[in-house]
């Protein structure tokens, strides 16, 4: 029938799935919230758009995943778990990358977007064993550039620029 393997890998993909779902559909519904429209300039859609894009975005890849563990019977080719729920390995991955989540959100106000990123991407890849350092280390330092032009400058909003940079006049 379905190895322990297997099993294993759709009882994760199914954890994740419900919780992301069920976290992105909540926050989706919390942006219906009168607070978010409270900006001086009651006609800037940005500010609640792209948010509801995002989730939306979230909660229909949410789906897909949960759809995937229920209906296919065999493990796709070439993917492979970061976190194997039936050991206790996979717990501390989980627990290291929901740490690394937190000291992100938590200094990004104080450091700034780009410099809570790069070490936030950098740990995160490690914490899921990512061990090729140069690699590691050209995202780590890319993607937060890549990140910022997009929302900065494309989406026309604005990210956090942190105490760091305000301190020496940059922000």
């Amino acid at each position: 029938m379905y190895s322990d393997s297997q099993g294993a890998e759709r009882m994760s993909d199914r954890i994740f799935g419900f919780a992301l779902l069920g976290l992105g559909a909540i926050i989706f519904w919390s942006t219906f919230n009168p607070d978010w429209f409270s900006l001086s300039d009651k006609d800037e859609a940005r500010t609640v758009l792209v948010p509801r894009v995002l989730l939306v975005l979230i909660i229909f890849m949410a789906a897909l995943l949960l759809v995937r563990s229920f209906l296919t019977a065999t493990k796709s080719a070439g993917f492979s778990e970061a976190v194997a729920w039936q050991d206790r390995m996979g717990w501390v991955r989980f627990a290291m990358a929901t740490a690394i989540v937190l000291g992100v959100a938590f200094a990004m106000p104080r450091l700034g977007f780009y410099l809570a990123m790069v070490p936030g991407i950098a740990a995160m890849a490690a914490a899921m064993g990512l061990r090729r350092w140069i690699l590691l280390t050209g995202v780590a330092l890319i993607a937060p550039v890549i990140a910022w032009y997009i929302i900065v400058q494309i989406a026309e909003l604005s990210l956090p620029e942190g105490k760091v940079f305000s301190a020496f006049g940059l922000g």
